[in-house]
Parts: C-alpha cells; structure tokens; sequence
C-alpha cells in the first residue's frame, strides 16, 4: 500500500534471464561470483534477523548494508500523484496506439538508479518489482553501461545473431567462461533463452522428447510419427501432459507454459489451452522436523485431490 514502493517479488533474490548480452557482461572469475554469493547470504541473513526484532533495529541494520552501486540514493521522494501528470499524459497518447490498461506509470531510464526508478515526474521509488526481476544488478550498473559501450560488441547488437544456426565465432568462449563453468557437475548442456516463459517451453519440450525417445528404444521416429505430427495427430503428437500446480505460474507467451498455469484467469481467459491436469502444492509448515505428522498429512491430501476429473493422464 505505500506509494513510494512498486510492488513485485523481487529482493535479491532471483538472478536475471541469461541472454546473449548478459553472457558478455557477467565474465567474471568463480572466485568472484563465490565472494558475491557469499556476502548476498550474509546480507539476506541480516535482513532476516532484522526482521524478527524492532523497528529501530531494522532501520539500523537495512541502513548498514552495503550498495550495490556507489549512485544508489537512499530513500524514496515523493513529489506528486502517482501517476503523476506526465505519466498521465503519456499515458493518454499511449492509449491512443496500444491497450495501456496495464501501465502503471511511465519511468526515465536515464535517471534511475541502482534500486531506485525515477518516474516522468521526478517521483524516486524504491523499485522491489525490478523489471520482472530481471535486473539484479539494479538500474544503470557501471559495469553494464560501461559493457554497452564497449566497441567490442557493437557488431554483436547490431547484427542480432541466430545463435542455433549462425552464431558469431565469441559463443564458444563465452559459454565456456560464463553458464557452462557454473553448471552443476554432471550438467554441461547450456540452452539460452530470452525469458522465463521460452525457458518453460524449452524445458517440456526436453522432456517429451526424452520420454519418447526412451519409449522408442533409442530409434528415430517412425513415418507414420513424422506424417502424423503435422496434423496434430496421434502417435506423432502424443497424448501426453504436463501436470501443474493451482496457483502456479509458468508464463504467458507459449500455450504450453500458459496450459500449466493456474494463476490469473484474466491470464488465461480466451486463449486455448491444453487439456492438463493440476495439483495442490502442498503448504507445509516448518521446521519440517516438528511438523512431520501434519505434513504428511497435507501431502497426501493433495495428492488424493489431484484434479484430474478424467483420470486420462497417467503419472510416473
């Protein structure tokens, strides 16, 4: 409800997509990368003890953290409505080219920064939401302003690269030296996506695939497969699901990611989805060793109560 806040669920907490761009930018040693990961934890547990004493103390220990940028303001300043008049005007010729329903307000990129956004009218919010939580460096980072403006990249942005069947000859060394040297052992396979949603997509793709292929024994698919898929049909388009969670969210861009979803029905209304099944995800209660008889309890309510009137699809 405070106004000097925009809402999300984001506190340095989640990491950004991995594009293309953010591969170049993010080259820095394991050691690095362990040292941030280390102070993130010491912060996050500060944050964590602060929040179970006094207001006072909160304040002291929130004010003791360290920036992530030496530009971050500290605190918010609110000088107008919000949406103040500029955004309200902009807001008026938007709607005149494109549906504006879901703009809040209209903020100057040039202006933000670290975990503050400066909106048209000169409002400073401290921003939680961070761009679908993809900014986890903050608005206008020196290291990422600095890499945009480094020449060595330049043919990168404006040539747009088709990494699956043209890539440029520095994909190699940045994999190796990015996503593939922090994969988990055993893990070296790195597929990019744009955003969560692609991400979902690629990753139920993997697995039907895989699926199949174990079925068929390792063999390719067969000629009745390839000529059925292009109709939709069975067995090339097999009756197989992917089973969701009520009130999970998996994405809004693919009808694989938007069928799994069960979040917001403004969402989904309208749109044709798949015929899948959901779940209740289980709310456990924690410590998990003093609760053990009533989560036990609440996991095997839910799964006697999987939503799946038809019993079609069949779990493994």
């Amino acid at each position: 409800g405070n106004k000097s806040c925009l809402s999300g669920t984001y506190l340095y907490n989640y990491l950004p997509s991995l594009t293309f761009f953010s591969l170049y930018v993010s080259r820095r040693p394991l050691s690095d990368l362990a040292e941030f990961a280390k102070d993130r934890t010491k912060m996050m547990g500060s944050i964590r003890r602060a929040l179970t004493g006094s207001s006072a103390r909160l304040r002291r220990s929130l004010a003791s953290l360290p920036a992530l940028q030496p530009s971050d303001p500290y605190g918010p300043l609110v000088k107008s409505s919000i949406p103040g008049p500029k955004s309200q005007a902009l807001l008026a010729r938007l709607g005149s080219m494109q549906d504006e329903r879901t703009v809040r307000l209209f903020i100057d990129y040039e202006k933000s920064a670290g975990n503050y956004a400066i909106d048209a009218d000169g409002n400073r919010l401290l921003d939680v939401y961070c761009q679908i939580a993809s900014l986890a460096l903050g608005y206008n980072h020196p290291d990422v302003v600095s890499s945009l403006r480094n020449p060595d990249i330049t043919h990168l942005f404006a040539n747009r690269p088709c990494l699956g069947v043209t890539p440029p000859i520095e994909l190699v060394n940045l994999l190796e030296s990015s996503v593939a040297s922090m994969s988990p052992p055993g893990l070296r396979q790195v597929m990019l996506a744009m955003c969560g949603s692609c991400a979902n997509e690629t990753a139920f793709k993997f697995a039907f695939i895989h699926y199949r292929h174990k079925l068929r024994h390792g063999s390719p698919p067969t000629p009745k497969e390839l000529r059925s898929s292009l109709t939709n049909q069975t067995p090339g388009s097999p009756d197989l699901a992917v089973l969701g969670f009520a009130g999970a969210n998996h994405g809004r861009s693919g009808s694989a990611s938007l069928s799994a979803s069960h979040h917001k029905a403004i969402c989904k209304v309208d749109y044709p989805a798949f015929d899948w099944p959901q779940a209740v995800f289980p709310r456990l209660k924690y410590p998990l060793n003093e609760n053990v008889v009533e989560n036990k309890r609440e996991e095997a309510t839910c799964l006697a109560g999987r939503r799946d009137p038809q019993r079609r699809h069949h779990f493994k």
